[in-house]
């Protein structure tokens, strides 16, 4: 007898999508030819973290809120001294990170040796921690730069 074969006649299996922008990656199909089956390239999907921006994928940008002033750790008081009132030599800021890349700057209160100049200053210092505004001796360094607004 005579052996028919049936002459094959799917379409060939050919990606539909070729290319793909950066930070994506192919959807895929199974598609059967007549040489077998394959995976065929159907289209593309941005990475997680990535947004689809017409023919590109662009990078998500997570909204970052700075810490304020308001976040600033409260100034340490000397213990001894429950109701210190800083005196304006010992009145610092401190630069602090604000979670997004920059920096704020935060009131604390400098130690003795940081606000003084001279040994008979840092003595008085502690003499007289809550000395109020008065600094009656040399050696008190006045940064106006630092005091708290």
């Amino acid at each position: 007898g005579n052996s028919c074969v049936a002459a094959c006649s799917l379409p060939t299996c050919t990606d539909t999508v070729t290319s793909k922008p950066a930070n994506s990656y192919y959807i895929t199909a199974s598609c059967t030819d007549c040489s077998g089956t394959k995976t065929i390239n159907t289209g593309w999907k941005c990475n997680s973290d990535y947004t689809q921006s017409g023919n590109s994928c662009i990078k998500e940008e997570t909204p970052c809120t700075p810490l304020t002033t308001a976040d600033c750790p409260p100034p340490i008081r000397p213990a001894n001294l429950p109701y210190f009132y800083p005196p304006i030599y010992r009145q610092g800021q401190q630069l602090h990170n604000d979670g997004c890349g920059g920096t704020i700057k935060c009131p604390y209160i400098k130690s003795c040796e940081e606000a003084c100049s001279t040994q008979e200053c840092i003595d008085n210092c502690y003499m007289y921690e809550s000395a109020g505004d008065e600094c009656w001796w040399p050696g008190c360094i006045y940064n106006y730069e630092d005091q708290w607004s």
